[in-house]
Order: structure tokens, then C-alpha cells, then sequence
């Protein structure tokens, strides 16, 4: 099946035939500063000035927001923002920003279920106290006894984490002195995370990193959790007596997406609500994988239990897992891929993004009594694996793995690892964060005057997707009334080409569809009026 696409819409008026000109949106950054350590450089990826900063994870969002870091999971939130004022912008990357500060750089970035920020130091401090305020919503922070700050949230643990004091070098090495703890203070009002810092005998340039977790799929399996909920059924028709629990994460507006591995080839029933996406995968007369979404609702409440079942008994395994930041419209970038095969290798076929910083989830589902490991080295982490409890041979696997990618672009093939050569079904899928906004982008022209009279001109407009892109959307262009009507035919006066979409043109009106740009991508209308 097809995923749902959102129709992006951007109309352009040519006022008046005189001057035609606009300018594009420019990021910059104030004092030119720079990440100066290797590992923090590497970490934040190539420049991306329209790099979005909001990021799907999880049963999380992560966002920079207010000056710092926000890591959001349903109704509990960690905002996390350096006390000290800077004098730059923020530089955007492909896994974050980085702006100059007075003492170095301050930079933030993504990561699977997690945020970094890094204060990058260049030169001895002394002694000093460094600040960043502390803001939460339900939850409450403590000092662990490893000097963590561990978040309570209705007395329970919550997931979220900001792990214990690291200093590192340029390079990464661990230098932190000992006996280093996190103090957690309030003062007029605030909240504020501080560290008391003697830094003579350190080496310079040094980091310091703090890192905020949120654990969202974080136990054994089966079991039920803020981010997912994984389980196993055997001998039965269906996942009444074992049922996937909505992720205690889910507000309205996020996604849930669903695997359901099955030991047999039965027509699988979802419950209400509930959206097949990608194909249907078997492998041999025993195995078979399927994937299911639904957009939460305010029906979805806490405790809401879901079901899905078949003809015949058979063994199943199954995992629902909840994503905050994505598109609420058209949450998959593209279909998803599917495979199959009988090998100690299983294997989701690439696919190819249109959207930077889409989250890519890998499904594996496996016959037997086998792991199913995701391989390392490929962007992905393992969230889940689960295995019923059948005897040996009719047992199912299910195992799920996911991470962001940076650009637009092929993802290659994801792999895992199966114990002993056995049938295998596998599924990647894309989500991407959210469009930008209908008439978000930009639209220029290198021309600023045109008078009435004059003919054989040719006009270049180059249209820029704003930060969160665009996916088969439409650009209309209307050409001022009294000049040559558009035409699609080669050498007619007011002949008009686009670089990517779709172009027709109506009386004085040019339109291009089927318009997929990630952010900060560019395309080109041009037009020539040729009627002299």
C-alpha cells in the first residue's frame, strides 16, 4: 500500500511588469565560531543550513528549543539550556547546531533516545561554577548516588536521565577528575543543573557533556513500556490473552506503528483503527510479517489494549512502537520495503528518502528457535526482541531496530544477524519529522527589472523548500497580466520548463505538482518570452 501524501501548496504573484525580485532566506552565524574538537565535529555531521530542529525518536521528541535542548515524552518534558548568554546564532548541521561562546562553543546534538550538548572550552577557566537551567513538566529530578539525576514522575521512575559528569579531551578520551557530581540547586525561582569545576590540571581544549536519556523501551521483553509495547502469543489465534498495551508516551497526534510476526500464513485482522502499510511478507507456508499505524487519537488512553488474530493457532510475536515528531499528516516518507529469505543473514531492502532526518525502522520476524540480532556499524539501535514459548520449532521472533538520517538520499540495506540458517521476513520503514508549512518556502529571481517593451527575455525563478520540506506538493506561478501566456511547447513565445515535478500551464497561470523537495533543496521555472 501507498503511504498518505500531503498536498503542499505555494502560490507566487507576479505583481506589476516592471520589477521582479525577492530575496532568499539567509542563515548566518555571528563571530564565525566553529566546533574546534574532532570527536564533537564528527558528531554534528556536515553543515545543513535548513536542518530542521525538531527530530523524531521513540516515544520521545527531541527538539532545540529556547536556547538548550528539549526532550519530550507524552506528558513529562526536560528542557536543559546553558545559563550563560552567547553572542552567536545557532549554525545548523546535519546532527545539530553549534554557536561561539566567550569561552569556545556550545553545541547540541541528536542521538537515538537521547540529547547532547557539549560546552567546548579553549582555554583554562579555573575554578568556576557552570550553570544550565533546569526546566521540567512532572517530573521531579534527584541526585543519583553514581551522580547521575535520575526524573520521578508520580513517584515512579520515569526514563529520563541525565547521565553522570564527563569531561573529555579534543578527542573524546574520558579526563574527567574524580569525584565529580551534578548538583541540582534552585535559586530565584529556577531550577538549575550546576558543576563546580576546577580545571587547571585538564588539558585544552576539554567538553563538557552533558547528556539527557530518555529510556523508552528500555526492559525485558515481553513486557510494556513508555515508548513500546512488545509481546508473544503461542498456540493461539489472536492477542487477546497477551494484548500490546498503548505506549505510555502516546498523546494525540503520534504515531504508533505495528509489527505482527506470525508462525503460519492466515489473513491477519486488525483492530479498529488500525492501517496496513507496506505488504505483507511470507516466507514458506510457516511465516509471514505485516505492519500496521494508526495517529492517536483521544480514544488511545492510558491502558487502551489492542488485538490482532487469525484462522488457526499458531505462534506469534508482535510490538507496538510510539513516535513523537513526525509528520501527522503523512508520517511515511515513502513505502516501506519488504523481504524475505532462508539464511543466517536477514535483510531489509534499502529504500530511498526524499526528506532529511527521516526516522528509519528496521523489522525482522524469524522462524524457530533463533536470535535475531541487528548488525552494528549501520546506523540503527536495537529496541526489542522477543521470542514465544512454543516448543523450539514452532516458535516466532521479532526483533525491531531504529536511528535517523541525516539527508535525503539511499539508506542501504539493514541487516541482522540470525543464529542458524532459517526462514526470515524483513520491513524498513521511513518516517519522516514534519512539512514545512503551505507557503513556507521561498522563490527567486536573479532579475530586477523587466520593462513593458522589451522581448526575448528569458526568467529564472529557483524555488527553496523551507526547513522541513516539502512531499509531493504543488507551486503555482502566476505570470502578470500582459505578458505572454506560458507555454510547454519548445520555441512558442513564453516557453516554460521546471527542473523537477510535474508542469502544465493555464492561461497565465504555471504549475508544477508532484513537487517532493527535502529541506533546503532547490528547484527551477523557467520562463522565456520570446513574443517580440
Amino acid at each position: 500500500m501507498t503511504s498518505v501524501r500531503r498536498s503542499h501548496l505555494l502560490v507566487i504573484a507576479l505583481i506589476g511588469i516592471v520589477a521582479v525580485s525577492a530575496a532568499a532566506i539567509q542563515f548566518t552565524v555571528a563571530g564565525g565560531g566553529s566546533a574546534r574538537t574532532s570527536f564533537v565535529a564528527e558528531s554534528l555531521g556536515r553543515p545543513q543550513p535548513a536542518a530542521s530542529l525538531v527530530r523524531p525518536a521513540l516515544g520521545a521528541k527531541l527538539e532545540v528549543a529556547h536556547g538548550g535542548l528539549t526532550v519530550a515524552s507524552g506528558k513529562v518534558a526536560l528542557s536543559l539550556a546553558f545559563g550563560k548568554s552567547t553572542t552567536g546564532s545557532w549554525r545548523r548541521f546535519e546532527h545539530g547546531v553549534s554557536r561561539p561562546t566567550a569561552f569556545g562553543t556550545e553545541s547540541i546534538t541528536f542521538g537515538v533516545n537521547r540529547m547532547e550538548q557539549s560546552l567546548t572550552v579553549n582555554q583554562h577557566e579555573g575554578t568556576r561554577v557552570w550553570r544550565w537551567q533546569l526546566s521540567t513538566k512532572r517530573l521531579n529530578p534527584a541526585v543519583g548516588a553514581d551522580g547521575s539525576v535520575r526524573f520521578t514522575s508520580n513517584g515512579k521512575d520515569s526514563g529520563f536521565k541525565i547521565l553522570r559528569v564527563a569531561i573529555l579531551d579534543e578527542h573524546g578520551k574520558d579526563v574527567t577528575p574524580a569525584g565529580l557530581r551534578w548538583k541540582v540547586k534552585r535559586d530565584r525561582g529556577a531550577e538549575w543543573l550546576e558543576l563546580r569545576l576546577d580545571d587547571a590540571r585538564l588539558p585544552v581544549p576539554y567538553v563538557i557533556d552533558p547528556i539527557a536519556l530518555v529510556g523508552t523501551c528500555p526492559g525485558t521483553f515481553p513486557g510494556n513500556y513508555n515508548g513500546c509495547s512488545v509481546q508473544m502469543v503461542s498456540n493461539r489465534k489472536d492477542f487477546t490473552g497477551a494484548p500490546l498495551v498503548r505506549p505510555a508516551s502516546v498523546t494525540t497526534g503520534d504515531l504508533m506503528l505495528a509489527q505482527v510476526t506470525l508462525r503460519n500464513n492466515d489473513a491477519i485482522t486488525a483492530p479498529g483503527g488500525w492501517t496496513p502499510i507496506g505488504n505483507l511478507r511470507t516466507q514458506g507456508a510457516g511465516l509471514e510479517q505485516a505492519l500496521y499505524y494508526r495517529v492517536a487519537t483521544a480514544a488511545d488512553t492510558a491502558g487502551t489494549t489492542y488485538s490482532w488474530s487469525w484462522t488457526n493457532n499458531a505462534d506469534a510475536t508482535a510490538a507496538i512502537l510510539a513516535y513523537s515528531g513526525v509528520d501527522g499528516t503523512s508520517p511515511f516518507d515513502v513505502t516501506p520495503t519488504d523481504n524475505s529469505g532462508n539464511s543466517g543473514t536477514a535483510t531489509a531492502t534499502g529504500l530511498t528518502t526524499t526528506q532529511n532526518n527521516d526516522m528509519l525502522i528496521a523489522f525482522y520476524g524469524a522462524q524457530a528457535n533463533v536470535t535475531a540480532v541487528q548488525d552494528a556499524g549501520q546506523g540503527l539501535t536495537q529496541e526489542y526482541t522477543v521470542l514465544s514459548t512454543s516448543s523450539a520449532a514452532s516458535r516466532s521472533r521479532s526483533t525491531g531496530a531504529d536511528g535517523t538520517q541525516a539527508s535525503a538520499g539511499a539508506t542501504g540495506n539493514k541487516t541482522a544477524t540470525v543464529t542458524a540458517a532459517a526462514n526470515w521476513v524483513a520491513h524498513l520503514v521511513a518516517l519522516m519529522p514534519p512539512l514545512s508549512a503551505d507557503g513556507s518556502g521561498t522563490l527567486t529571481t536573479p532579475t530586477t527589472n523587466v520593462s513593458a517593451n522589451q522581448t526575448g527575455r528569458t526568467i529564472t525563478f529557483t524555488y527553496t523548500a523551507a526547513a522541513g520540506g516539502m512531499q509531493n506538493g504543488t507551486l503555482t506561478l502566476v505570470v502578470p497580466s500582459g505578458w505572454t501566456a506560458p507555454s510547454t511547447t519548445a520555441n512558442n513565445a513564453g516557453y516554460t520548463t521546471a527542473s523537477k515535478g510535474t508542469l502544465a500551464v493555464a492561461s497565465q497561470t504555471i504549475t508544477v505538482s508532484s513537487l517532493t523537495l527535502a529541506g533546503g533543496a532547490t528547484m527551477t521555472i523557467t520562463y522565456g518570452d520570446t513574443s517580440g
